[in-house]
């Protein structure tokens, strides 16, 4: 097994096109690290430069011990799954399974030895004569799984391998890829765009916006500190509320008016005159009376135990609550929203950093 480094990687594509920009990340031997963006943020060029498949323009790559900037993807000793299964339609699930062994010339003996572990794990025991197209969606993701694992790499690399099927068979796969990589404790390098895959299947999860590194921590500390403005609205579903605040009189207002803050409000707050208040949809608290910034109902999204309300204030800004699914909302109705003082997220508005208090 092996870690993963680049040090000072950058990638350009042309003239004055910087996907990668002089990023540092480390993945720790054993780990289940998924890089996380938006469209074109950079994160599947990481996989290609680290496979070999696109040469780098500045920095290195190390798997393991071996720095591999110029080794052939053939020698670099990892296996990639892809979006697409790219499996042989003429191919039973075994062929497709032995294909890289074949061309590796390992002894027959040993090949079928091989597959037959793959099989077993991936649950294809019952399948191996089949052809692809005899295959559901599901089932062809794990012939594809099968083909990498069945190498017994020091690293696997996914890109997106999920994109393709269903929201049930996303959720059984996760669960699948989750325990697999339990199993077999390969370092695993995950690409999507998913932020709940994200969520819910990384051990650290590294966010990427614009060829740079945003933040590197477990799920739960991204949630909970998020290192500046892009990662707090990315990661959450709905995303983070986002309210800039003047300071009068010592009080942060809002649009003229002081912010509703319950909880303690004599939390420690940033020393700016101005400043973005980030508050997370689940400590958005609304009632038909009272004190609060007045909103009105927009749009109602019962999801059963919780309901999604979109409000709207008075000078237009959006706000998102997630409530209590037991409760009722009428569109067009005026609520009055008020905030947990205790769960703020301080944001500096001209860096858009998280302020430490």
């Amino acid at each position: 097994m092996a870690g993963v480094r680049l040090s000072g990687v950058t990638k350009r594509y042309g003239a004055g096109i910087t996907v990668l920009d002089n990023i540092d990340l480390e993945v720790h031997d054993r780990e289940f690290m998924v890089l996380v963006g938006p469209s074109g943020c950079g994160k599947s060029t990481v996989l290609r430069v680290l496979s070999g498949l696109e040469p780098v323009d500045a920095g290195e790559i190390r798997i393991g011990d071996r720095v591999v900037n110029d080794l052939a993807p053939r020698d670099r000793d990892i296996a990639m799954v892809f979006q697409s299964y790219a499996l042989y339609p003429h191919l039973t699930v075994f062929e497709n399974i032995a294909f890289g062994l074949r061309v590796r010339k390992t002894p027959k003996q040993e090949l079928a030895r091989l597959v037959g572990e793959a099989a077993e794990v991936l649950s294809l025991s019952d399948k191996l004569e089949k052809l692809p197209r005899h295959l559901s969606g599901g089932e062809r993701q794990r012939v594809a799984l099968g083909r990498a694992i069945v190498r017994k790499p020091q690293v696997f690399l996914f890109d997106e391998p999920l994109s393709n099927l269903d929201a049930k068979l996303r959720v059984q796969m996760r669960a699948e890829i989750s325990a697999l990589h339990k199993r077999l404790q390969i370092t695993t390098i995950y690409v999507t765009h998913d932020q709940v895959e994200a969520m819910t299947m990384g051990e650290r999860i590294t966010v990427l916006n614009g060829g740079h590194i945003q933040q590197t921590d477990e799920p739960l500390t991204l949630y909970n500190t998020p290192a500046n403005r892009f990662v707090a609205e990315f990661i959450g579903s709905p995303p983070m509320n986002l309210m800039s605040l003047t300071k009068k009189d010592g009080v942060f207002q809002y649009a003229g008016h002081p912010l509703p803050f319950t909880g303690n409000t004599g939390a420690a707050e940033p020393s700016l005159d101005t400043v973005l208040a980030g508050i997370r949809p689940e400590h958005v608290d609304v009632a038909e009376g009272g004190g609060g910034l007045p909103a009105q109902v927009v749009l109602v999204e019962p999801m059963g135990g919780e309901t999604i309300v979109y409000l709207a204030l008075e000078d237009g800004t959006r706000l998102v609550a997630k409530i209590d699914g037991m409760r009722r909302f009428t569109l067009g109705e005026t609520l009055m929203v008020t905030f947990d003082h205790q769960q703020i997220h301080w944001f500096d508005p001209r860096t858009e950093r998280r302020i430490s208090l």
